[in-house]
């Protein structure tokens, strides 16, 4: 018995179909309706609420110059008002490359409070109702500033214990020029650096080889934290607490050797 391809080709092209039909409609939620008059750059996750941060001035008809939450249904949670002293997250100027934009970020904490880093490596933490909260004194950081896609990037990684794992910017005189280095460091409760936190990070040699810090701002790329606090690292670099990874890594949650399995090995 002869098949007839352009049959079969009929009848899974029929089969497809009602697979398609089949399937529950994606549409958007028509409860969550949000109103702004700029544009939105950062998202944050604060439980089941999202906080946005952007070019906006007012959210819903609600004042919120740059920081707003939302409520799970959309509406503006109006417990939430960021503290005037909130280092600015966003700013655009213009430049010979076009218009440019510098941003810090965002990022919630389990307790409910709120990491805020701004263009210029400040960070403050934010209580959950968005007052200052004064009791967290961090040392400078390192922000963002680029022509859409630059190379110095925020990294913001809290970890379930409240530390926060950071970009620091560390300083020093060397003749009669100031150097800026680089390097990951991890914060405390109360925003002093954790010294006992210092994994060492390698990059190819720019002029002299590294010993834990870049000369170039672009070392480190972006960093997440597992739910097991262990932190996985991308950027520029070749070596990691004397092991060899190229770009991408995995640390203890203490930052020590935690290099001896690529990523997707277990555990």
């Amino acid at each position: 018995m002869k098949t007839n391809p352009t049959l079969l080709a009929l009848l899974f092209a029929s089969l497809a179909t009602a697979n398609l039909l089949a399937q529950p409609a994606l549409v958007t939620d028509p409860g969550f309706q949000v109103k702004l008059d700029g544009e939105v750059r950062i998202l944050a996750r604060s439980g089941n609420k999202v906080v946005l941060v952007g070019s906006f001035s007012s959210v819903n008809g609600h004042l919120s110059p740059g920081v707003a939450r939302l409520n799970a249904d959309g509406t503006v949670d109006t417990n939430f008002v960021a503290a005037p002293a909130t280092p600015l997250p966003l700013m655009w100027y213009h430049s010979a490359k076009g218009d440019c934009v510098s941003h810090g970020d965002f990022a919630a904490l389990p307790d409910g409070k709120l990491l805020a880093l701004g263009v210029e490596g400040k960070l403050v933490r934010l209580k959950s109702d968005g007052k200052l909260d004064t009791s967290f004194q961090a040392p400078e950081l390192v922000g963002w500033r680029g022509c859409w896609g630059g190379n110095v990037r925020p990294i913001l990684g809290p970890q379930s214990d409240g530390k926060i794992i950071v970009q620091r910017l560390s300083r020093e005189t060397v003749g009669e020029n100031e150097v800026v280095h680089i390097r990951l460091a991890r914060l405390n409760e109360n925003g002093a650096i954790d010294a006992s936190f210092a994994p060492i990070f390698r990059q190819p040699a720019i002029g002299r080889p590294d010993d834990g810090y870049s000369e170039a701002a672009s070392l480190f790329q972006a960093l997440t934290v597992q739910t097991d606090d262990k932190i996985v690292v991308a950027g520029v670099f070749t070596e990691v607490n004397g092991v060899a990874r190229y770009g991408l890594a995995r640390l203890n949650a203490d930052g020590s050797h935690g290099c001896d399995k690529v990523i997707g090995e277990n555990s």
